[in-house]
């Protein structure tokens, strides 16, 4: 399930997390600025924003969460 997403309790669809789309909207921003992702995720931490696992942001996840 793509960041920012969660699947609907009984079915196969998506909805919006809110809570995860603070921080996605924050990377996206960031990047469209021209920030490298390995800052991002950086700047991610730093705000405390974890990822679902609880561990430091890897650059791999911020790309797919700005593609």
């Amino acid at each position: 399930v793509p960041y920012g997403k969660r699947v609907v309790p009984g079915t196969k669809m998506l909805e919006i997390d809110e809570t995860e789309m603070v921080f996605v909207t924050l990377a996206r921003q960031l990047r469209a600025q021209g920030v490298t992702l390995r800052a991002i995720a950086a700047e991610l931490d730093r705000q405390g924003y974890h990822s679902r696992n609880g561990k430091p942001w890897l650059s791999p996840q911020i790309a797919r969460m700005v593609a």
